[in-house]
């Protein structure tokens, strides 16, 4: 990271500074750094109004700390202490997260936190923080300390707390504890607490001394001093409690108040040793930082933080400039686990040192750099960080000194470009995060902490980076969004592996224009330049539409978009015609990023929008909701839009991921089978799953405007399934559950036949009862899902009606269907013949068989609804862009009054359609089985039935906006299309 500047730096810096390998990994580099690297301390009193709770969220925090796990697939680590840590005690019946005991306004005595403190932590922070927490040691209070010990590990998500810290600093204890006096406390507490939390492995950070330890070790009073060498030697792990140590490093503390970018680094750095990795944590809201509006200290060294969570004595809630260069960290360390650093220049120092500063050699000049590598591609490095630490103020006079930094050596002799991204500010005295930029974007609280602006990358050729003073630079190959892939999905970098970046040559529009003939064909789509002159003969629209003089070497912006989606200039076989950009002119238009919600009005529900209010979903609803719609589009999305294509069933590495993820269980709504499940990847807890989180995962599904696919996904075992769960003998209830929960095994419902669609009491096929079991005859027909491997079968009987949840295996034969619908739901044709089923295999008792197939009545009807109207809002998203985008006599679709007036219609449909929903699902999530049979039947009845009707208006309506596009399956239309045809019809159940 930038480092605060020390000393007095040489005037006559070099203007280039060229590096000299060899490229490969120094021998002295690091260990592998950690992507959670850098993390932070939060001081305990103020922990919530870091966060907030969970009625008052404090988003701005959330919002930055999701950033930094964004460019690292990893959350910050947070370590709960601090000063106040020593004077914190745990209040089962306290009613709100924490109460701080303040006298005369400015002392805190203590701290008390209570249930809502934990439910802040792990609903609030990142989905996979991990915790440490500091207990109290000055109190020398064991029952105190084993309380708070015993609250976070009932309170936090399991897994989550992954180290207790017994006292911070005692080293400044009044007295100051030796080596001796810590280990008299600190041993046996940490035997104690672990015996009586009944730990497995240690679990226990030793030292937070402030205290530079002495060196080396031998010197005179070394061992007397505390800290974590120290603490050992005397026997401090005896007990095998020992997990890590700690040091708080206030020689690295930074308190320069307007440097760029570290405006402030806060109060000390915690380093911890961990089983051979280093974790730096940066303190917040320590003492000399508390940015609360009852801080002990409100003096000049309260700058520390890289953000204030709330108004505070010294200022207005605000981000600073510091935090873009935690950014920069973070982006530097990515998605790799394996990544090694290694300085560059200016080397070694005079102790031996490869830490350096600006000041360490002032031969060097203000410039510092470092290597990043990886162990699977040593020879080169994959990231290199130029710094230019050279002060440059905002207010200085004349122009802004630069480095030239020569990096060619460090590059493979075949690939000689590397992509960059800049920390920039307009000097080192700016004082707010809107000032500070990195790739091009600020990060402040007049977006809520959130990215403002475009994303800036450039590609640099011949490996020399010019590098303002007071700025630094991170030239590296991956693409822009690599660093939000996941760690399987996300390439190894190596900057002899560079992405194939569509060039940087620029043009000017008469250049272009010169490019206008068969064989020679040149075109501009949103600035970028394209060379079409191979590929017009292939155009599947034809030679003559490219040759038309309103294209050939002219700006086809309008005439592209008005004839393609978006997404065709990203595909391979397109962005590989690309050869430049027209000079002065930049891209307007740009994707949706993945996961992302959508810019288009009314294309998201109310709740997810800026500004709106909702008094139904809480702040890990959002969370869910951020997380599956990136699970969807990421692993459900390709796979979807491929196997609507070739009519196959959805592929098993998609029901893997589900059921990795346990969304397979959760499908199926709240209930006693999610107990003991870990839901996306603990992100909430099976007791928090409530019908608003199973009305997320509808609604995100039905986006991807996959007809039949999210059926042959799971709809089988949606309307399969809770029959066995609810009626089933426990043995075959429970195994089948695992199979059907593990991706492995599927389920369909079974009661539809061609003698008997609707009326249930009509069904012919039979259940014979003998004496080894029922012998089932019949067929059934339009089974979803129906190459299963269970069927949940309604049969009739000599008793009236029976349920058997029956097997794949000898005597049934399943037939696929073909409908204009979807091959890819797996509509089946199903023939019993003379099967035998065990008896232990019936659902409910015989007779009782209508009561069973009604049971799942309201919840499968209330899912169609979910359904619908998801379906519905992406129809409205596709046609508001297209009214806009298209262009008819000279003007755009949507000024033409008629279509404003379809437009109209359909969002008060959706909107009307989702209020009744939330209303519903609110009753559902307040009331038992029962009273949803005798209270909301009718409710949800009447819903399912006004959304799929006013499903069926907005396809037409739709259709008629788009015109033939929405009848082709292919093109601009395609989604409109996918609606027209099944357009969540009002289905008959079964």
């Amino acid at each position: 990271m930038l480092s605060a500047l020390q000393g007095i730096f040489a005037a006559d810096a070099p203007a280039t500074l060229v590096l000299h390998g060899p490229p490969s990994l120094p021998f002295n580099a690091s260990s592998p750094l950690h992507p959670s690297l850098a993390s932070f301390s939060l001081e305990t009193a103020f922990f919530i109004e870091f966060l907030g709770n969970t009625t008052d969220p404090n988003t701005l925090t959330t919002n930055l700390l999701q950033n930094l796990k964004d460019r690292t697939g990893t959350p910050a680590e947070v370590r709960i202490g601090g000063i106040t840590a020593d004077s914190t005690y745990w209040d089962a019946s306290l009613d709100t997260a924490l109460s701080n005991f303040i006298v005369n306004g400015t002392v805190l005595v203590n701290t008390t936190i209570g249930p809502q403190f934990w439910t802040a932590a792990k609903t609030l922070l990142p989905r996979g923080t991990k915790i440490t927490m500091n207990l109290d040691l000055n109190d020398f209070d064991f029952t105190g300390a084993l309380t708070v010990a015993e609250s976070a590990v009932a309170g936090l998500n399991p897994g989550q707390l992954v180290a207790f810290e017994i006292g911070n600093e005692p080293d400044q204890y009044s007295p100051p504890l030796t080596p001796q006096t810590y280990n008299a406390v600190w041993e046996p507490w940490s035997k104690n607490i672990s015996d009586t939390l009944h730990f497995k492995a240690p679990m226990f950070q030793i030292g937070a001394t402030a205290i530079d330890p002495l060196w080396p070790y031998d010197a005179p009073g070394a061992s007397s001093a505390l800290d974590c060498k120290s603490a050992l030697a005397d026997g401090a792990n005896d007990d095998g409690t020992v997990k890590s140590c700690s040091e708080h490093t206030y020689q690295y503390s930074l308190s320069a108040r307007n440097l760029v970018p570290t405006r402030s680094l806060s109060g000390n750095i915690i380093l911890c040793l961990a089983l051979g990795r280093l974790a730096l944590y940066i303190h917040q809201g320590g003492p000399l930082a508390l940015q609360s509006s009852t801080q002990l200290n409100h003096g000049g060294l309260s700058r520390y933080d890289l953000w204030y969570p709330v108004d505070a004595l010294n200022g207005e809630k605000q981000v600073f400039p510091s935090y873009s260069a935690y950014l920069f960290i973070t982006e530097t360390l990515g998605h790799s686990k394996t990544l090694r650093i290694a300085n560059l220049w200016p080397g070694r120092i005079s102790n031996g040192s490869t830490v350096t500063t600006a000041g360490g050699d002032f031969s060097a000049g203000q410039s510092v750099v470092y290597g990043f590598w990886e162990d699977s591609a040593q020879e080169h490095p994959s990231k290199i960080a130029l710094l230019n630490l050279q002060i440059f103020n905002q207010t200085q006079a004349g122009p802004r000194p630069t480095t030239t930094f020569d990096i060619s050596a460090f590059l493979p002799p075949k690939h000689k470009s590397v992509n960059v991204k800049r920390l920039e500010a307009p000097g080192a005295d700016v004082t707010f995060g809107n000032q500070t930029t990195w790739a091009g974007q600020t990060f402040a609280l007049d977006s809520n902490g959130l990215a403002k602006g475009k994303h800036k990358e450039e590609t640099i050729r011949g490996g020399k980076i010019v590098v303002e003073a007071s700025s630094a630079v991170l030239p590296y190959n991956t693409l822009p969004t690599t660093s939000r892939l996941s760690p399987k999905s996300k390439p190894k970098p190596t900057l002899c592996r560079l992405s194939r970046m569509a060039s940087t040559k620029q043009f000017t529009a008469e250049e272009v224009s010169k490019h206008n003939k068969e064989g020679d064909l040149w075109i501009i789509v949103d600035s970028k330049v394209f060379d079409l002159s191979k590929f017009a003969g292939m155009h599947p629209g034809g030679l003559s539409v490219l040759l038309d003089e309103d294209i050939a070497g002219q700006d086809a912006t309008e005439a592209f978009f008005g004839l393609h989606r978006h997404e065709v200039l990203l595909k391979p076989q397109y962005a590989r015609l690309q050869i430049g950009t027209i000079a002065g002119e930049k891209q307007s238009i740009f994707p949706r990023e993945t996961g992302a919600l959508s810019n288009v009005p009314y294309a998201e529900p109310t709740w997810l929008n800026p500004g709106f209010h909702s008094p139904y979903y809480t702040e890990g609803h959002r969370r869910f909701q951020t997380a599956l719609r990136k699970f969807v589009e990421e692993e459900i999305g390709p796979d979807s839009n491929a196997r609507e294509e070739d009519g196959k069933r959805p592929s098993q590495s998609v029901f893997d991921a589900m059921a990795r993820t346990n969304i397979i269980a959760m499908r199926l709504g709240p209930g006693r089978h999610l107990k003991g499940r870990v839901l996306m990847d603990g992100l909430v807890k099976p007791e928090e799953f409530d019908y608003f989180h199973e009305l997320i995962m509808a609604q995100e599904g039905a986006r991807l405007h996959g007809r039949g696919y999210i059926d042959g996904l799971g709809g089988g075992t949606y309307i399969g399934l809770p029959p066995i769960m609810n009626f089933g003998q426990p043995a075959v209830r429970d195994r089948i559950l695992e199979e059907v929960f593990s991706g492995k095994k599927h389920v369909c419902l079974a009661i539809t036949e061609a003698f008997a669609g609707s009326d249930v009491a009509g069904l012919k096929t039979f259940a014979k009862k003998t004496d080894k079991g029922w012998v089932v005859t019949g067929t059934k027909k339009w089974i979803t899902g129906g190459q299963a491997d269970y069927f949940t079968v309604g049969c009739r009987s000599e008793n009236g009606m029976v349920v058997l949840v029956i097997p794949r295996g000898e005597g049934i034969e399943t037939k696929p269907i073909k409908t204009s619908y979807s091959s890819t739901a797996g509509t089946a044709y199903i023939t019993f013949d003379n099967v035998l089923v065990p008896f232990e295999n019936t659902l409910g008792e015989d007779g009782d068989g209508l009561r069973v197939i009604l049971s799942n009545f309201n919840h499968e009807r209330w899912g169609m609804t979910c359904n619908s109207v998801s379906g519905q809002r992406a129809i409205v998203e596709e046609c508001l862009k297209w009214a806009t985008q298209r262009k008819v006599f000279g003007k755009p679709l949507v000024s033409q009054p008629v279509i404003r007036a379809k437009l109209a219609a359909m969002i008060s449909r959706v909107e009307s359609a989702q209020a009744w929903l939330e209303n519903v699902t609110y009753q559902m999530c307040h009331m038992n089985y029962k009273q949803q049979s005798t209270h909301l039947a009718g409710q949800i009845a009447f819903a399912k039935m006004y959304a799929t009707k006013t499903a069926q208006e907005t396809a037409t309506d739709a259709v008629q906006i788009f015109g033939g596009r929405g009848i082709t399956k292919s093109g601009l239309g395609k989604n409109i299309e996918h609606c027209a045809m099944f357009p969540w019809l009002n289905l008959i159940q079964f």
